[in-house]
């Protein structure tokens, strides 16, 4: 995994031959008690999700109780009055040439 190949991804279709290459990025926040809570509370369900549970059991990430706690966690985020999230997307676009 590369934590940092988003900042290469318009070389990447530059040299693939794409034209046109533009990177946007779309911010997404929770900062409401209702976003704040469903956020929260969705990702307490991935812990009970199969895919995502055996997503970090195959690369030994916790084990159940650790994804126990996690969803414990959560929960308890998503209950609290203080609490706040935010982050970025990061995309880039390329047209192909025509043939």
């Amino acid at each position: 995994m590369h934590f940092y190949r988003g900042r290469e991804l318009r070389g990447f279709l530059l040299a693939a031959g794409f034209l046109q290459v533009e990177g946007v990025a779309t911010y997404f926040s929770y900062g409401t008690d209702e976003r704040v809570r469903t956020f929260g509370l969705g990702r307490a369900a991935d812990c009970r999700d199969e895919w995502y549970v055996s997503g970090i059991a195959r690369h030994g990430l916790a084990d159940q109780e650790e994804i126990d706690a996690l969803e414990q966690a959560w929960i308890h985020w998503a209950e609290s009055p203080d609490s706040f999230a935010a982050f970025a997307w990061g995309r880039v676009i390329g047209r192909r040439p025509s043939p």
